[in-house]
């Protein structure tokens, strides 16, 4: 955070307040995308496995 607002205030003069806005909007969207990517690779083996478990409920003993 403190390297945000460092940049922040160095860059500001120089690229202006509506680039360096556009720029930080962009880099919380690529986050966010970051974000749910990971979120659903870890919950991906969860949901194979539970699938596997119904998988042999339903199949049935001989």
């Amino acid at each position: 955070m403190l390297i945000s607002i460092t940049l922040s205030s160095s860059l500001g003069d120089r690229l202006g307040v509506v680039p360096w806005m556009t720029i930080s909007g962009a880099l919380i969207l690529l986050s966010g995308f970051i974000a749910l990517l990971t979120l659903r690779q870890a919950r991906l083996p969860q949901l194979e496995k539970q699938a596997a478990e119904e998988k042999k409920e339903l199949v049935p003993a001989n």
